[in-house]
C-alpha cells in the first residue's frame, strides 16, 4: 500500500516534468533566435544577460514541477491544506483572468474586427499580453484565495485542530507562505524580460490592425559618444524583415578634440538593412561649418551610401524607449551605453531597474499580510478581516504608484522608491502575525488607531 501511494504521488511530478521538458524544447530555440536578432539590432547590448534569456524562459516552465516536488515531500497536513488552497487559487486566478479578458475584449473589439483573421489576431494579441497580466493579477488571486480558504478552515476549526497537535500558527501557514514564494519566483522570471516586453508591445501589436496608423517612433534624439554623432529622426518605422525607414534626418558630426560640430548631414529619408548593414540616404546634403567662414553646402548623390557607421536603427531608437517596458537585460544595456552621458535622465531607468527586482515579491508580502487577517480564533466572523485585507491591498497599490513616481522624479533614491512598499507592508504583516500568534486582537488595535469614538 505504501509503495502504491508513492507511485501515485509521483504521477503529478513526472507529468509536470515531462510537460516542462516539451515546452522547453519548443521555447528554448525560439528564444535563442530572438536573442540573435536582438543582438544584431542592438550590438551594444549586454551579451551575457541577453544570452541568459532562453535559460530564464526554461526555468519558468519548470516552476510547477518544483512546486510538485515540495508537495510530494510535505506531510499529510501540509498536503491537505495545499490541495484545499490550490483549487481555490486556480478558481480565483481563472475568474480574474476571465474578467480581464471580457473587459479587454470589449475595449478592443473594434480593432479585432478590422483585420482579415480576427480570431487568429486576437489569439496572438492575448498570447503577447498574458505574461504582463499574470504578474499583475497573481497577487490579487493569492489574496482572494487566502482569505477564502483561511476563513473556511477557521470556521470548521481545522486550523485550531492543527495547532492543538503541537504545531504553531506559523508552521500551519507554512504551505501558503511557500506557495507565495514560488509565485514570487514565477513573477521574477517573467519580470526578467517577458512581462515588461509584453506590456510595451501589446499596444504596438494592436495598432497593426489599422493599416493607416503610424507604427513607429517620432522625434528621436540619439547621441553616439564614441563616434561624436548626434542624430535627430522625425519618424522611424520597421517592417517585418527588420529593415528600418527613417524620415527627416539631421546628423551633427563633432570634431573629436574640440567637440564642436564640423558638419551636418541632412536627408529627407534614409533606410538601413540588416543584411548589408549599410545606411542609404535619399535627397541628402552636407552642411560644412568652418571658423570665420560661410556655411558650405555640398549636395550628395541619391542614394548616398555609408557602410562604416556602426549605429543601428535599434540603437538610435533606444532613447525613445519607455523604461517601464524594458526588462533587466534592456535596462542593464541602457546603463552601459549611457553610463557617462550627462544629458540623459537616469532616475526613471534606475527606479525601474530596482522595481524589476522588488515587484515580484509582492506575492510573498500579500501572503504574510493576509494570513493573520484570514485566520479567526473567536466567534467573530471573517468579514472584518476580509475588508481590512482588501483595504490594505488597495493601499499597497497606491503606495507603489506614489513611491515610483517620487523615485522617477528624483525626490527619493530609486532603491527606496522600488522597495519602500515591500518593506512597509511586510513589517505590518509581521506585526499582524505577532498579534495573531500572541492572541491579541487585531481589530481592537486597528480601532484604537482610527479616530472613532
Amino acid at each position: 500500500m505504501q509503495k502504491k501511494g508513492i507511485r501515485q504521488g509521483l504521477v503529478i511530478p513526472i507529468t509536470l516534468g515531462v510537460m516542462g521538458i516539451l515546452l522547453a524544447l519548443i521555447l528554448f530555440p525560439m528564444e535563442q533566435k530572438a536573442v540573435a536578432e536582438h543582438l544584431q539590432g542592438f550590438p551594444d547590448s549586454d551579451r551575457f544577460t541577453q544570452e541568459l534569456r532562453p535559460w530564464i524562459t526554461t526555468l519558468i516552465v519548470f516552476i510547477p514541477f518544483l512546486w510538485s516536488l515540495y508537495y510530494l515531500k510535505s506531510g499529510i497536513c501540509d498536503r491537505y491544506f495545499s490541495r484545499q488552497f490550490l483549487s481555490v487559487f486556480m478558481i480565483c486566478l481563472a475568474t480574474l483572468l476571465t474578467i480581464w479578458l471580457l473587459l479587454d475584449f470589449t475595449d478592443n473589439n473594434s480593432e479585432f474586427s478590422q483585420v482579415e483573421k480576427p480570431v487568429l489576431f486576437a489569439f496572438k494579441y492575448y498570447g503577447i499580453t498574458i505574461s504582463s497580466m499574470m504578474v499583475m493579477l497573481l497577487p490579487y488571486a493569492l489574496l482572494l484565495a487566502l482569505l477564502y480558504i483561511l476563513g473556511k478552515l477557521s470556521n470548521t476549526r481545522e486550523i485550531i485542530a492543527s495547532i492543538q497537535t503541537g504545531r504553531g500558527l506559523i508552521r500551519v501557514l507554512a504551505p501558503f507562505t511557500i506557495f507565495g514564494f514560488f509565485c514570487s519566483l514565477f513573477c521574477l522570471f517573467l519580470n526578467y524580460r517577458l512581462a515588461p516586453w509584453s506590456a510595451g508591445y501589446r499596444e504596438a501589436f494592436l495598432a497593426t490592425s489599422d493599416p493607416n496608423a503610424f507604427h513607429g517612433v517620432k522625434d528621436v534624439h540619439y547621441h553616439d559618444t564614441a563616434n561624436g554623432r548626434n542624430w535627430f529622426v522625425a519618424e522611424m518605422t520597421f517592417n517585418k524583415s527588420g529593415e528600418a525607414q527613417l524620415k527627416t534626418i539631421k546628423i551633427s558630426i563633432q570634431d573629436p578634440e574640440t567637440e564642436k560640430v564640423t558638419k551636418r548631414l541632412i536627408a529627407e529619408s534614409a533606410s538601413w538593412s540588416p543584411k548589408n548593414k549599410a545606411w542609404s540616404f535619399s535627397k541628402a546634403h552636407f552642411r560644412v561649418f568652418r571658423p570665420n567662414q560661410a556655411v558650405e553646402q555640398i549636395l550628395l548623390p541619391s542614394p548616398y551610401l555609408i557602410k562604416d557607421w556602426t549605429e543601428t536603427p535599434r540603437e538610435i531608437e533606444k532613447p525613445a524607449l519607455n523604461p517601464e517596458f524594458l526588462g533587466i537585460p534592456g535596462l542593464l544595456s541602457w546603463f552601459q551605453v549611457n553610463e557617462d552621458a550627462a544629458w540623459t535622465n537616469k532616475q526613471p531607468f534606475l527606479t525601474e531597474w530596482h522595481y524589476r527586482w522588488s515587484q515580484p515579491w509582492i506575492c510573498l508580502v500579500v501572503v504574510i499580510l493576509a494570513a493573520p487577517l484570514g485566520v479567526v480564533f473567536s466567534r467573530r466572523g471573517t468579514a472584518g478581516g476580509i475588508f481590512i485585507a482588501i483595504m490594505l491591498a488597495m493601499a499597497m497599490m497606491l503606495s507603489t504608484n506614489i513611491f515610483l513616481s517620487l523615485g522617477k522624479a528624483g525626490y527619493i533614491p530609486p532603491l527606496i522608491a522600488a522597495w519602500a512598499t515591500n518593506i512597509l507592508f511586510i513589517l505590518l504583516g509581521l506585526y499582524l502575525n505577532y498579534r495573531r500568534v500572541s492572541g491579541k486582537s487585531i481589530y481592537c488595535q486597528l480601532r484604537n488607531l482610527l479616530p472613532l469614538s
